[in-house]
């Protein structure tokens, strides 16, 4: 038997007024990303966050998952977190334009969060969260933050204005796939497809923001920011257990304008437009194993290897490693 799915987004900011390009209440709590790098056809299936689904186990905290409110019908509360350690090696984390080279450190995490559902005409989520490193990472000083609010959102849409200036900024995303249930492994063929405009100086914004993307956009190494690009990402899976999958695949970048930046998280211009009028960046390589040890209890492991070629290696640029490894804890 072969299974086959397809997902493809679509977002375009027109005339100042643009909608995030992530609306939180129609993600899990505590995800808000364009796409998941590791599309895994089981492991993707996780406990929702709420005992309402029979998926949900009945262990130690199960009874602050559900708890029933007497104020309209179908109306409860529950809580939830996640306590996660990642450790994080780069041989060049800045692909050589800067003067930092091996990296390792531990990113700490922990997620507090609770969920009110009111009938089914209101929602409101909260998540605090602690996050500790213990050495300067790659990413902004956000890294350390001993507590502060992660998150919160009531189940509404709202526009956001960027003032007199034109937009004609947009996206697209894709992810394809084909699962051949029959077979040993149950291999999962996938693409993903993607490109964001990009533009350069000028008076109209033409450089799509994502708002509020996972920085591990592309894959867990966090190189490169879904800004001014263009991605085909081929990739096979494989789940030779229930609770564990493998994934191989080689990401090919180019960038949509020749006038716009590369960009790194959270959205900073690594490499500036005028540097060279080369539009192919490189590939890289993507080696994942997640493993869902328990309801609760998810082991991953990463290796990235990022090619430089085109406008990157033009500018001076160097190849990049990565190597990582994190466990969570999710009730």
């Amino acid at each position: 038997m072969i299974q086959v799915e397809a997902e493809v987004r679509a977002l375009q900011g027109d005339h100042r007024t643009i909608a995030p390009a992530v609306r939180p209440s129609s993600l899990r709590p505590g995800i808000a990303r364009p796409a998941d790098p590791l599309p895994l056809p089981a492991l993707r299936r996780r406990p929702p966050a709420d005992q309402q689904s029979p998926a949900w186990p009945n262990d130690f905290w199960a009874p602050i998952k559900f708890i029933p409110l007497d104020i309209v019908p179908g109306s409860y509360l529950n809580f939830g977190g996640e306590l996660r350690e990642r450790l994080e090696h780069f041989n060049d984390p800045f692909i050589g334009l800067s003067s930092r080279s091996d990296t390792t450190y531990d990113m700490h995490r922990l997620l507090l969060n609770a969920d009110l559902h009111i009938g089914d005409s209101f929602r409101t989520f909260v998540q605090f969260g602690n996050h500790l490193v213990t050495s300067r990472s790659t990413s902004p000083p956000t890294d350390v933050d001993r507590l502060d609010l992660q998150q919160g959102f009531a189940d509404v849409k709202l526009p956001v204005d960027f003032g007199s200036a034109d937009i004609r900024a947009w996206t697209v995303a894709s992810n394809t796939g084909f699962t051949f249930a029959s077979l040993w492994g149950q291999p999962r063929l996938g693409l993903q497809a993607d490109v964001a405009s990009g533009g350069g100086p000028g008076g109209t914004l033409e450089s799509f923001n994502p708002l509020f993307p996972k920085h591990a956009y592309f894959t867990e190494a966090s190189i490169n920011s879904p800004i001014n690009f263009i991605e085909a990402y081929p990739s096979v899976t494989v789940q030779p257990l229930p609770n564990f999958a493998i994934k191989a695949g080689i990401d090919v970048l180019w960038r949509y304008s020749t006038h716009d930046a590369f960009y790194q998280p959270p959205g900073v211009p690594l490499v500036p437009g005028s540097a060279n009028d080369k539009r192919y960046l490189g590939a890289q390589t993507n080696l994942q194993a997640e493993w869902q040890a328990t309801a609760h209890i998810s082991v991953n492991a990463a290796y990235v290897h990022f090619f430089t070629e085109g406008f990157l290696e033009a500018a001076g640029a160097d190849d990049i490693d990565f190597v990582g490894a994190w466990t969570s804890y999710k009730f």
